[in-house]
């Protein structure tokens, strides 16, 4: 056991990436179904880019360009889910060696580092975001990085890593718009670390090398939406606010023009909305470190004692900055994968300090120490295998939003020769990714009649122009669905609709032609009608 620790530890981290990476093919092969939802519809974007359309569609209001960029590309070479998935699998690899470099700048210790690794393998969180085809391990990879080499880079004000730190927060930045708070966090270490005057030179550099990395994206959004800065994240915001109802969605922020408006609607409330997600999101901070939660909050107090001062001080700024932003709207694990990485690094960090501490003393200790930490990785390997493999069959159904797709998906191809022109109605945006179609999401909050359903009537034209689609650039009026998938998911936000299960029902329209029907989900074609043509 000893030797193969030691041929480990010499190969500098590398080992356990690259048995990682055999580990993802098999279960990359058994992920076969492209059931996320933002991964889809980035990959339409990304599409949109290397056709020439430009990054103009929903998705540009929500994300930076990088992901659906990265899996554009690739997709001219690899099928998309793989294109999109390939990038997460690559990112997940690369972050495990990161990990091991910043365990090693945090406590000095290789054996942390490579325990580290192994935690981060056996993390539930950490290993199903490698696997799929989203963009939060991407941010993490640049995320994690920007940390390491701002650490790396404290050592010598003069540094020319400062550059690299830019390149490399920027493209976190070009990730995930959370990213950004990397900058304050940046800027207040290195303001912390040196006297203001040797502070300058870091941080122009810094601020420099994010800038070329990111303005050409901020030009091309004040082209586009009339600020560097323009998105649509109030609406996440608001949909946070008002509890995750999906009426937000489809009718109540018509009357709401930015988070300003949020804000005043209710000042005390959004006080409170963000309070509650600040406490949830130490909730998960804590939760996504899964066998090792028990040790987050004791590594965090103990790492003032156990780390630089510099680098534990820093740390705090980060987390608390990050726990602000995020709180402003809603939080999920995922949110918190980069921070995952660093509270694994200082949890191994404090168990090994608190047994190393008595071992002369007490020589029972070290055993102690390693059949603790071999229980701790046995049960977290044990928990992520189990729930992989949930995930793993659960993802050709999604809850129900993709029931019966590779059904549907044949008989519609087979139904209709020229499929490829026609746009779904659906909840999913991988209906239509492997019929090849445009997509349209079917609203979840809906008043008017279900013969109006599959062209927005009755919905306020801002609320159709924001929402969710595959096409490139802004949704223009009038709009119309060729198919509808009404599914059981569905059916749990418009029950008023669930008729559409049953043929012979008097209430489905005359235009509306049944092509598919299971227990799961129904297929209508909308035809066209006398006032339509």
């Amino acid at each position: 056991m000893e030797n193969i620790k030691k041929m480990i530890q010499i190969r500098n981290g590398f080992v356990i990436p690259i048995l990682f990476a055999i580990l993802l093919i098999p279960l990359s092969y058994f992920h076969n179904t492209f059931e996320e939802w933002d991964g889809v519809i980035q990959l339409f974007a990304g599409r949109g880019i290397f056709n020439g359309e430009g990054y103009t569609g929903w998705p540009s209001h929500y994300w930076p360009p990088l992901y659906s960029s990265l899996s554009g590309f690739l997709d001219l070479f690899l099928p998309g889910f793989l294109a999109s998935k390939l990038i997460s699998h690559v990112s997940g690899v690369l972050l495990l060696y990161v990990a091991y470099k910043l365990a090693v700048e945090l406590t000095g210790k290789k054996s942390i580092a490579l325990l580290t690794q192994l935690f981060l393998v056996g993390n539930p969180l950490f290993l199903i975001s490698s696997l799929q085809a989203e963009n939060h391990m991407l941010d993490s990879l640049f995320f994690v990085s920007s940390i390491l080499i701002l650490f790396q880079s404290l050592k010598a004000p003069e540094s020319k890593r400062f550059i690299l730190l830019g390149l490399v927060a920027g493209l976190a930045g070009l990730s995930r718009y959370t990213s950004y708070i990397l900058v304050p966090f940046i800027a207040l270490t290195i303001f912390r670390a040196f006297h203001w005057k040797k502070a300058c030179k870091p941080l122009m550099m810094f601020a420099g090398s994010f800038l070329v990395v990111n303005s050409p994206w901020w030009l091309m959004n004040t082209i586009q939406n009339g600020s560097p800065f323009a998105t649509w994240q109030y609406l996440n915001i608001g949909f946070g606010f008002f509890d995750r109802n999906p009426m937000w969605w489809w009718k109540l922020h018509a009357d709401f023009n930015g988070i300003t408006d949020i804000i005043f609607s209710n000042p005390w409330a959004y006080v409170h909305h963000v309070f509650s997600n600040m406490l949830l999101s130490i909730l998960l901070l804590v939760a996504t470190c899964v066998i090792l939660s028990p040790f987050v909050l004791p590594a965090w107090i103990g790492s003032w004692f156990s780390i630089k001062k510099i680098y534990s001080v820093s740390l705090l700024i980060g987390v608390v900055l990050f726990i602000i932003l995020v709180s402003q709207a809603f939080v999920f694990p995922e949110v918190f994968l980069s921070w995952t990485v660093v509270f694994t690094i200082l949890s191994i960090h404090l168990i090994s300090n608190l047994l190393t501490r008595y071992e002369k003393c007490y020589p029972s200790l070290m055993v102690m120490r390693k059949w603790l930490l071999l229980s701790l990785l046995s049960c977290g390997f044990i928990i992520t295998g189990y729930l992989t493999y949930q995930y793993i069959q659960e993802d050709d159904y999604d809850g129900g939003q993709l029931a019966d797709q590779k059904a549907i998906t044949e008989t519609l191809k087979a139904y209709d020769s020229n499929i490829e022109d026609k746009t779904v109605m659906a909840v999913n945006p991988a209906r239509a990714y492997y019929l090849g179609t445009q997509f349209l999401m079917i609203p979840l909050y809906y008043e008017g009649e279900v013969d109006g359903i599959y062209f927005y009537e009755d919905l306020n034209e801002k609320v159709i122009q924001h929402a969710p689609n595959s096409f490139s650039g802004p949704l223009t009026l009038p709009v119309k669905s060729d198919y509808l998938i009404y599914d059981r998911f569905t059916m749990k936000y418009l029950p008023q609709f669930s008729f559409l299960f049953d043929p012979d029902s008097e209430q489905i329209p005359s235009n509306f032609k049944l092509i598919y029907q299971s227990k799961e989900a129904v297929v209508y074609e909308i035809e066209e009608t006398p006032s339509q043509e």
